[in-house]
């Protein structure tokens, strides 16, 4: 019921749409930022998708100011809980980027919170959620293990690094996975 927030029925059309939409979205993501920017101007739909990947590619611009003020428009009003933990996650992101550590715990600790409500009720409705959510689980461990390390913080990114093992085979993503490859290269269990 959480990712139903919206009226939104899981077979509806509209959210097989979405769906689409984020699988097609998160291949371009790390490969091909200028394709990635063509299909969000043609896109109409999906207004909290659509924000979260226009804050990713302010981040990646180094348009900090703009990414925030995306990301957290969407945490403050998007109608289902992974597109609010996407936005989360992206300002996990930007927080390691620009060193505020104190705000990328309280962002963290968001993620958290969406991840045990997605938890409750995702994985009985649809399988391409729940792919979704584990992308999203990944790419969560992923940025927590970069910023432990980055801290120095060796046993958080040792349980983080663990997750990441365990998570990456899972997810179908070859960009994710070689992401998660470059964070785990030198763990050794």
């Amino acid at each position: 019921l959480l990712l139903a927030s919206c009226n939104m029925n899981f077979t509806s059309s509209a959210t097989a749409g979405c769906d689409s939409l984020y699988s097609h979205l998160t291949s371009l993501r790390f490969s091909n930022k200028d394709s990635l920017c063509a299909v969000l101007d043609k896109v109409d739909g999906c207004p909290d998708l659509i924000e979260n990947y226009r804050a990713y590619v302010a981040m990646m611009d180094m348009d900090y100011a703009c990414a925030r003020s995306l990301y957290d428009s969407v945490i403050s009003s998007a109608c289902n809980e992974l597109d609010r933990l996407e936005a989360f996650i992206g300002m996990m992101r930007l927080c390691h980027r620009v060193s505020a550590n104190r705000e990328f715990y309280d962002y963290r600790a968001g993620a958290e919170r969406c991840m045990k409500r997605i938890e409750k009720e995702l994985y009985c409705h649809n399988a391409s959620l729940a792919e979704h959510f584990r992308m999203l689980q990944l790419d969560y461990n992923v940025i927590s293990a970069n910023y432990f390390a980055a801290m120095g913080l060796y046993e958080d990114y040792s349980m983080v690094a663990k997750a990441v093992l365990r998570d990456a085979p899972l997810v179908g993503d070859t960009a994710m996975g070689l992401n998660a490859g470059l964070v785990t290269g030198s763990f050794r269990e």
